[in-house]
């Protein structure tokens, strides 16, 4: 036996392998297999580009006025000290033009009684004029005993 002959005799068992694993993976499901991974990542391209744009607002942008698009997610970004009862309220806020999706806190320090964030997420959902206006005050003293108002005027197309 030569040494080419028993180098072919070791490598039997792997090309045998090779074999089942070729008619296994043929070339039918091997394009299957990247078509579907194709589509998935067109997919999420798509839903990507097609996401809501969103436009942060906070206490800077009080007396301001804005343009968006219907579909736009406006999201207003207030500090708050609920320690001492003063919180954000909407004045009447406009359902025509927007809906509230999201309401929520985040606190800025760990330490007890410290501001945190008040935050809302509003989607413009037609186009017009409209404000979004909220009064910083204490729920005892009421409305008219506000420390603080915040206007924004939204136009949106």
């Amino acid at each position: 036996m030569s040494r080419l002959d028993a180098w072919r005799g070791l490598a039997k068992p792997f090309s045998y392998c090779a074999g089942q694993a070729s008619r296994i993976i043929s070339a039918k499901n091997l394009l299957i297999a990247m078509s579907s991974l194709l589509l998935i990542f067109l997919v999420g391209v798509t839903l990507a580009a097609a996401s809501e744009a969103t436009t942060t607002l906070t206490e800077k942008d009080n007396g301001k006025e804005i343009q968006v698009k219907v579909g736009t997610i406006i999201e207003l970004s207030l500090e708050e000290l609920g320690s001492a009862g003063y919180t954000w309220e909407f004045d009447q806020l406009d359902e025509k033009h927007f809906e509230l999706l999201k309401t929520e806190t985040r606190p800025l320090s760990n330490l007890p009684g410290s501001p945190v964030l008040g935050i809302w997420q509003l989607k413009a959902k037609n186009a017009g004029e409209s404000q979004l206006a909220l009064d910083y005050f204490r729920s005892w003293e009421g409305r008219a005993k506000a420390v603080k108002h915040f206007l924004v005027k939204v136009n949106i197309q």
